[in-house]
Parts: structure tokens; C-alpha cells; sequence
């Protein structure tokens, strides 16, 4: 019996130990693939607005408000102002208010205003020569030719002149305010009419050879007193815009007008070149971008303004002519060309030449 239970007790001890000696596998631990984080997609770059600060511009001419030319600049300080998002602001100075054609221009050349009106002879005067072209007599076919003129490539190129000829100024674009013309106690229709007729004319050399070069007298007459010189007789005629014309009433002492549109000189715009300068890039847009959607409405413009006061004077009994031999009265002008022209022969032979 003893002997039975030590045997079992040897088993029990045998099994113990077996079991004891079992070690568990661990289970093998889950796999993990080794990938990158998918890299989140950069954030489009919102493009940068245009780099314009808030400015105010002076623009100043010696036209009076209710001009065409008045009229543009306002157009045109809209313009600027809704192109740069309000920030830049236009100024519009009429009647001369910042001085006279030649202070004003003084006043953009030293960076004191920034922009004016002037005429081309005042930029032929300070060193852009070519600017002389665009004021001599008869130079332009019609308001049509003058408009492909000025905005085409020979304006282009004048313009940028202005800058190159050292003039601290910018030249930003062209106003027609259409052509000036002879009105006459007498009826002219061809360079014969004309000739031995006593005229004002505006006290210019150019304006005074050109009359002479057409065998008229030019009579030297104070604007003021134009109106009685022609009224008793002193003159037999003057020239003059249309609007001149019938506002200061000479219809009812001349009854004839002959649209010879010998004097077509157009305004031009220029910038003061030091403030100009101080603007960036995008400012400078502007500018240019409103002055020509300005521009492009010249010519209608113009012509509107021409229908209606040719419809005005003939109601006050004035007789509107047109020449009938035009080309005499260009061809009589050789002189005058050759003594105020030499400097830009090359720019009146590409007028000339343009259709």
C-alpha cells in the first residue's frame, strides 16, 4: 500500500513538473507597414492685388467748366477712381485756377501739381521739337486725319519724347477740341476770296504768316474789342472755333463761315515726370488706361459739338461754307513750313502721309 501511494505521488510530481516547464509562445504581435503621412496640399497662393496707395492728383487746364476739355477731365477722374478701387483721387481745376498755361506747366515740371493740359507749342518751346508739327497751319487733312494722327504712332512716338527730351514731364495722351476757322463780312469759298481781306488773327507768329501766306493783312485787334473792329469795319474778318464763334455773338456781325480748319492744334496731357516717379507701376496704369477710355470718345465728341453749333449760327442767319479748293490753301503754307518747320520735317512728312 505504502508502496502504491509513493508511486502516485512520483507521477503527480513527474506531471507537475512537466507542466511547469511548458513556457506560452507569445502571440506575434500585429504588423505594422512603415508609410508616410500623406502630405496635405498647399494652399493656393491668393494673387497679390495692384500696388496702389491712396493719392490725390491735381489736373489742372484754362478752359472753363462746360468745355469739351472740362468735360473730359471729369470723365477722367471717374475713370480713375473707379479703376483704382476708390483709392486714387482726381482734383479737377478749371478756368486757371492753378495759374496760367505756362505756370501750370512750370508747376508739373518742378513736381508741385502733377498734371495739366498744354498746347503743343508750349513742348516745342521747352525742347521737344516735334511738338511743332502738330500746330502748324492746315496741317491736318480733317478732325479724321488729325484723330489717326494723334492716335496712332506718330502721337505714340511724340509722346514719349516728351520724356526723352529731358523736360521733367510725361506725356499721357491727345484732346482734339476740333479746328478754329475764318468767319467773314463776306462770303469765302476759295483762296481768292480771301486774298486783300483785313483779319484778325491770334497774335502768334505762325498765325501772323499764315495770313500773310494766304494774301490776307493780318491786323493785329485786342480780343475785346473784335466785336466793334468788325462792326465798323476796321476788320473784315477773324478766325475762331465755332463755340467761339456763336458764344461771343460775331454772327451778328459776320454772316459767313468758311470751315477751313486751318488751326487744329490739339490739347495735350502731360505729367509732372518727378511725382510721376514716386508711383508705382500700377498707379502709373491707371492713369494711362482712364485717359485712353477718355480718348476714345474724342472724336464723337468733337463732331457732335460741331453739328451743334453749325445748327446754331445758321439759325442766327449765318451761311457755313466749305472750300472748294483746299488743297490751294495747304500748298500756300510752304513758306511757313519751311520757316518754322525745318526742326520736324520728318514728323509733317508722316503726317502727310498718313490716309
Amino acid at each position: 500500500m505504502k508502496k502504491t501511494i509513493a508511486m502516485l505521488m512520483a507521477f503527480v510530481m513527474i506531471f507537475a513538473l512537466c507542466a511547469c516547464g511548458q513556457t506560452a509562445v507569445p502571440s506575434a504581435a500585429p504588423s505594422v507597414t512603415s508609410e508616410a503621412e500623406p502630405e496635405t496640399p498647399a494652399e493656393p497662393e491668393t494673387p497679390a492685388g495692384p500696388d496702389i496707395s491712396e493719392r490725390t492728383i491735381r489736373f489742372s487746364t484754362t478752359s472753363a467748366d462746360g468745355t469739351t476739355i472740362a468735360d473730359a477731365m471729369y470723365l477722367f477722374a471717374d475713370k480713375v477712381s473707379e479703376m483704382s478701387g476708390g483709392k486714387m483721387k482726381v482734383e479737377v481745376f478749371t478756368n486757371s485756377q492753378l495759374g496760367d498755361a505756362q505756370q501750370a506747366l512750370q508747376n508739373a515740371q518742378l513736381g508741385v501739381q502733377e498734371m495739366t493740359m498744354t498746347q503743343p507749342t508750349y513742348l516745342a518751346a521747352s525742347g521737344a521739337v516735334g511738338f511743332t508739327a502738330l500746330s502748324l497751319p492746315y496741317i491736318y487733312k480733317s478732325l479724321d486725319h488729325q484723330i489717326k494722327v494723334i492716335d496712332g504712332e506718330i502721337g505714340t512716338e511724340l509722346l514719349r519724347t516728351i520724356q526723352t527730351s529731358g523736360i521733367q514731364l510725361v506725356g499721357i495722351g491727345f484732346w482734339s477740341e476740333g479746328s478754329r476757322n475764318f468767319f467773314t463780312k463776306e462770303p469765302v469759298t476759295c483762296i481768292d476770296d480771301i486774298k486783300g481781306m483785313k483779319l484778325r488773327c491770334q497774335q502768334t507768329e505762325v498765325d501772323t504768316e499764315m495770313v500773310k501766306a494766304l494774301g490776307a493783312s493780318p491786323t493785329p485787334i485786342a480780343f475785346g474789342e473784335l466785336y466793334s473792329a468788325l462792326q465798323t469795319g476796321v476788320v473784315d474778318g477773324a478766325e475762331n472755333p465755332l463755340d467761339g464763334i456763336y458764344s461771343s455773338k460775331f454772327y451778328e456781325v459776320c454772316k459767313n463761315v468758311v470751315m477751313d480748319e486751318h488751326s487744329m492744334p490739339p490739347t495735350t496731357i502731360v505729367f509732372s515726370e518727378i511725382i510721376w516717379n514716386q508711383m508705382t507701376a500700377d498707379e502709373q496704369q491707371v492713369v494711362l488706361d482712364a485717359w485712353k477710355e477718355v480718348a476714345d470718345t474724342n472724336y464723337d465728341v468733337v463732331n457732335a459739338g460741331m453739328a451743334e453749333y453749325k445748327e446754331l449760327l445758321e439759325a442766327e442767319g449765318v451761311t457755313i461754307y466749305e472750300l472748294s479748293d483746299k488743297d490751294k490753301w495747304s500748298e500756300a503754307m510752304a513758306g511757313v513750313y519751311a520757316k518754322f518747320g525745318a526742326d520736324c520735317a520728318d514728323v509733317i512728312e508722316a503726317i502727310s502721309s498718313v490716309e
